[in-house]
C-alpha cells in the first residue's frame, strides 16, 4: 500500500502525463516530467507540506517499489503505477467533479437560490 504522500505524488504525475498527452496529442512529440519540474509544482502548489528532500524520498521509494520509473530525466508511471494511479483518480473523482461544478456555476445548478439580506 502507499502511504497518501505517495497516493499524491502517483496522482500529480499521472495527471500531468494525462494533461501533457491531451495538450500535445495532435503533436509529432511527447513531454515528459521531469523530477525537478514535479518537486516544484508540488511545493508551488501548497498541497505537498513536506520539504523537497522528503518528497525525493517518497519518489525513490515509489521508484525501488516500481511504481514509477526516472529515465532520461523523466517520470513516467509504470503498468503498476498506473493501475493505482487509476485506483486514486477513482476514488478523487467525484470530489473532483463536484468541485468542479460548484466552482463554474453553483447557482445554475440549484432550481430556487434562496437569498436573504446579510446582517450588517
Amino acid at each position: 500500500m502507499a502511504t497518501p504522500e505517495q497516493e499524491f505524488i502517483l496522482y500529480v504525475i499521472g495527471s500531468c502525463q494525462e494533461a501533457l498527452d491531451r495538450k500535445y496529442a495532435a503533436a509529432p512529440i511527447s513531454v515528459r516530467l521531469s523530477k525537478q519540474a514535479f518537486i516544484q509544482l508540488a511545493l508551488r502548489s501548497g498541497v505537498a507540506k513536506k520539504q523537497e528532500r522528503a518528497l525525493y524520498k517518497n519518489m525513490q521509494n515509489l521508484e525501488e517499489r516500481k511504481f514509477i520509473v526516472y529515465e532520461n530525466k523523466h517520470l513516467t508511471l509504470t503498468g503498476k503505477g498506473h493501475k493505482w494511479y487509476e485506483q486514486v483518480k477513482k476514488k478523487m473523482g467525484p470530489y473532483l467533479l463536484a468541485s468542479r461544478m460548484i466552482d463554474t456555476n453553483v447557482i445554475a445548478f440549484m432550481d430556487k437560490a434562496p437569498t436573504m439580506f446579510k446582517n450588517l
